[in-house]
């Protein structure tokens, strides 16, 4: 048994130490041109896909002539071969990471239909239709170049206008203005059905909490009450392009349809969200 686990026990270190190796070796390139991933290699070896112009692949190991790599298609991890050759070329760009960060800005057009409210004077109020226009900054993480994640931190503001009219009879209509200040954080899972271009398409999800509010009635500004600061919780449908501008930087932009269910009435809207990434 001692002779046995002797023999076993450098087995499992060499294996394991042999993998760390491998890991510490995984090089990632951007490829500028097309270039041919086949399934074994040899001479004459079936073809297993062609890389696209800017795709980014793992280079797990280089041999003289051929090197093993990973490319990634639907979803999935595909192991195959190309020529060294082709990976020698002075146009191909040193690597990237898995991780981007940057920062940008977004456009926001929301809407929800008209309530009721009573002032402090216990003056009733009905209001017409709320609609904000409002430009807001953020920040964010990016996991993946394809199909990747995005983590979103947003200063996002509201600018709400609207008209209020009382019950009070030959009361005029007066002007109703509304501002949050928020925090605002989102989750969003992206697709790549293309990369040349980088169109993307996706889901996301965001909770914005107020941390300040503003309500001013005809000129007036009126006490707001910490329960009456509104949190929005609420879904995206993403489109968008992500473009390369030189090897560590990249711009996007997207079109972003919203919805905060949690509000009464709904909150409506739409935004253009424009940025820049960084990656180290």
């Amino acid at each position: 048994m001692r002779c046995l686990f002797s023999i076993i026990l450098p087995l499992i270190l060499t294996i394991a130490l042999d993998a760390g190796a491998v890991a510490a070796e995984i090089e990632w390139l951007n490829m500028p041109k097309s270039i041919p991933v086949y399934a074994a290699p040899k001479e004459g070896a079936s073809l297993l896909v062609m890389t696209t112009e800017g795709e980014k692949i793992a280079v797990r190991q280089r041999g003289a002539r051929f090197a093993r790599v990973q490319v990634k298609r639907g979803g999935t991890w595909k192991v195959g071969y190309v020529y060294t050759a082709d990976l020698d070329s002075p146009e191909v760009l040193s690597s990237r990471g898995e991780f981007a960060f940057g920062g940008g800005g977004m456009y926001s057009y929301l809407m929800h239909s008209g309530k009721e409210f009573e002032t402090d004077d216990q003056v009733q109020y009905s209001t017409k239709d709320f609609t904000s226009g409002s430009f807001s900054p953020f920040l964010m993480a990016q996991y993946g170049a394809t199909d990747f994640w995005r983590l979103i931190f947003a200063y996002r503001l509201t600018d709400y206008a609207s008209t209020a009219m009382t019950d009070v009879p030959g009361a005029a209509p007066r002007e109703l203005t509304l501002e949050h200040s928020m925090l605002s954080f989102t989750l969003q899972k992206v697709w790549t059905p293309l990369t040349k271009p980088n169109f993307y398409f996706g889901l996301g999800a965001e909770v914005s909490r107020t941390i300040e509010s503003n309500l001013i009635l005809g000129g007036n500004k009126l006490a707001v009450a910490t329960e009456d600061m509104p949190t929005y919780v609420g879904g995206q449908l993403i489109v968008g392009g992500q473009f390369d501008m030189v090897r560590s930087l990249s711009a996007f932009a997207e079109l972003r349809v919203l919805g905060f269910f949690n509000q009464t009435p709904m909150i409506m809207g739409g935004e253009v969200a424009l940025g820049l990434l960084y990656w180290p």
